[in-house]
């Protein structure tokens, strides 16, 4: 059988001693800072290179741009906002994030542990693949429809996908949607699932025990979206792949369910739901 325990409770011992890796919430802290701070430099870079405005422009600066252009002996244009902004720069924004939540859970292991195998059970199974599709997919058109059913009965009727569907609107042709698929179909699940049910439940769990680490992992993945309306879905699927993380002692099932969740999003989005 290649599942793999998680590691030990406690302990600080040496590199792949008995008493668990030396890595655990600092590096979660320092994966979670890269993060942002990557995010920060790559949307600078992007606005930079790109053409794209940082925030949407009111009516004195774009009078202002539309008038110096005038003076230069330029055509006044309309400034797009990150809101348009191409899905290959969208890529180039991400590989900001995953320089935070995958580059410094290898860094973690390697400089504190033992293996991403064994300390973050980065592993999977041929079965692991379509079980793992078809209960993303059951997650994406069955329960979070259910769970938003009580909530849209409170708040009112919101549209949840709104800002998915502005994503996917930037991938345009064929190319695009290949490079959305890649991006939000397998990029942004294993990016994802290797910080927060691999680094981060995983050391949260040597604290405050399992059961509690995995809904302190899959809040922590929600906030860290930003996207309040979606909040208790993302807490949901978080739940979902956090336990089957755990009882597992894998991610190749979180990381599948991810994937399926993500694709049937996508694919809904792109092409249309089969049956409207």
């Amino acid at each position: 059988d290649d599942e793999q325990a998680p590691p030990a409770p406690d302990g600080d011992g040496a590199e792949g001693a008995a008493d668990g890796p030396r890595w655990g919430g600092g590096d979660v802290a320092l994966g979670i800072a890269v993060a942002i701070a990557g995010s920060t430099v790559a949307l600078f870079v992007v606005v930079a290179l790109s053409g794209h405005a940082a925030f949407t422009p009111g009516t004195g600066f774009t009078a202002g741009r539309g008038a110096g252009q005038l003076l230069v002996g330029q055509a006044p244009t309309v400034l797009d906002t990150l809101r348009n902004l191409p899905i290959e720069w969208r890529l180039v924004s991400q590989l900001g994030l995953w320089v935070g939540l995958i580059g410094v859970p290898v860094w973690a292991v390697a400089r504190k542990g033992t293996s991403l195998r064994q300390d973050l059970g980065l592993s999977m199974t041929a079965r692991d693949v379509p079980l793992g599709l078809a209960l993303g997919a059951a997650l994406q058109l069955i329960a979070v429809p259910l769970l938003y059913v009580p909530i849209f009965w409170l708040t009112g009727e919101q549209d949840v996908s709104a800002q998915a569907r502005d994503l996917v609107g930037t991938a345009t042709g064929a190319p695009g949607v290949v490079l959305l698929f890649l991006i939000v179909g397998l990029g942004a699940p294993f990016a994802e699932e290797l910080f927060y049910r691999g680094l981060a439940q995983r050391s949260f769990a040597r604290r405050i025990g399992t059961r509690w680490a995995v809904v302190a992992a899959a809040v922590l993945f929600a906030l860290m979206h930003l996207q309040e309306l979606q909040f208790p879905a993302l807490v949901l699927v978080g739940v979902v792949c956090g336990w089957l993380a755990e009882r597992s002692g894998r991610l190749g099932p979180a990381i599948w369910t991810h994937v399926g969740f993500n694709l049937v999003a996508a694919g809904v989005l792109v092409w249309g739901a089969p049956w409207s």
